[in-house]
């Protein structure tokens, strides 16, 4: 299931899917994530689908063969994505093997900023994507702080060493044409992170469109 909104690049990613495999499908244009995951859980035709997202592309080796577990209790799956502004190599962006029982059977419940980890679920550290976010000033800018918000929300919830050095990472390297904004996106986020002191009603402004472009635009025209 190939889930886009209004990333420059979906179309074309979405066209190198079906190249190499024909039989997925498209979700498009649905609104807020948690809507979109649900839409494909019902598009589904399995107990599980596989999610691609509208700004990735499959990384070369890529083949959906992963097989889940059907004995073990239900969960989502997480591949990895390398990331091709800053190189971090983790589940941003990856490719995720979504149950469709755990998906629609809770829709409408409050989650935290991470909608997929709120499930049980299993890391496989298997490369699936390559993380094409940078195709322009806004939508750049809106990964990098979707992504370091969560981050360091984690680091006051369940530091690690790895998560430290994600978001030190996400808010000190960008490469390619609008690496800068990614940058800008992080260092953002911590920024509003620490203004409304963690607050979960305030972070999950993060994951409406309309609030994070008119973020963007107070920011930017400050």
């Amino acid at each position: 299931m190939f889930i886009s909104y209004d990333e420059v690049e979906a179309d074309a990613n979405y066209a190198k899917l079906l190249e190499r495999f024909p039989r997925a499908k498209r979700v498009h244009g649905v609104k807020g994530m948690e809507n979109a995951l649900a839409a494909a859980a019902e598009a589904s035709t399995t107990p599980w689908y596989y999610a691609v997202f509208g700004k990735t592309e499959l990384y070369p080796t890529w083949d959906f063969s992963f097989v889940p577990d059907y004995f073990q209790q239900p969960k989502h799956y997480i591949f990895y994505s390398e990331n091709r502004v800053n190189k971090l190599v983790y589940g941003e962006m990856a490719i995720i093997l979504y149950n469709c029982r755990l998906i629609l059977d809770n829709r409408g419940k409050e989650f935290g900023l991470d909608y997929t980890t709120s499930f049980p679920h299993e890391v496989i550290p298997v490369i699936s994507t390559y993380g094409n976010f940078d195709t322009s000033p806004y939508q750049t800018w809106r990964t990098a702080f979707r992504e370091a918000l969560k981050l360091r929300m984690f680091m006051d919830t369940q530091p690690t060493l790895e998560t430290e050095h994600r978001l030190k990472t996400w808010i000190t390297v960008g490469n390619g044409p609008f690496g800068n904004h990614s940058i800008l996106g992080a260092k953002h986020a911590v920024m509003f992170y620490n203004d409304v002191k963690g607050d979960l009603v305030e972070l999950q402004k993060s994951f409406e469109w309309a609030w994070l472009r008119e973020h963007f635009n107070r920011l930017h025209h400050a």
